[in-house]
């Protein structure tokens, strides 16, 4: 069980929800035009985490994951790993990017970057750059999450 922070316009968070894992980064996020929102709720959540430096990471994750039908469609695709990463480095290389666009795999018989994560982790954990030193979980399972506290802010 970890306890994550989120600032935001909705306290329920779904699929795609970031959080911070330190409350003044959530904070931070109050001000931040277009991303977050006014209000500061604590979560307290569970579920396996992918800890993702950077996008190689995402796609050995994403790699292993694969059924072995997906990965015979890769090969008959002559899609191999690299292709995978660079994909996922034309976003930018960020992988709060890459999660976002689906890393440009939105090929008939690829499936989806965070539908194959989802599969045997809830969360992607990844070092963000705003605000500095932040590392940031973004929710890629199914359920709702309720904040566990009330408004602290």
């Amino acid at each position: 069980m970890a306890t994550l922070y989120r600032a935001t316009v909705d306290a329920i968070a779904r699929k795609g929800a970031c959080f911070a894992e330190v409350v003044d980064h959530a904070v931070a996020y109050t001000s931040n035009q277009g991303f977050g929102g006014p209000d500061v709720y604590g979560y307290e959540v569970d579920g396996d985490v992918l800890d993702a430096a950077d996008c190689r990471d995402l796609a050995d994750a994403y790699l292993d994951l694969l059924t072995e039908d997906e990965r015979e469609t890769l090969a008959g695709m002559e899609i191999e790993r690299a292709e995978v990463v660079e994909a996922l480095a034309d976003c930018g290389g960020l992988v709060f990017h890459a999660l976002e666009r689906h890393a440009g795999f939105r090929r008939a018989g690829v499936p989806a970057l965070s539908d194959v994560l989802a599969r045997g982790f809830a969360w992607v954990r990844y070092p963000d750059d705003f605000p500095a030193g932040c590392m940031t979980r973004v929710y890629i399972g199914e359920s709702e999450i309720a904040p566990a506290t009330a408004k602290l802010n």
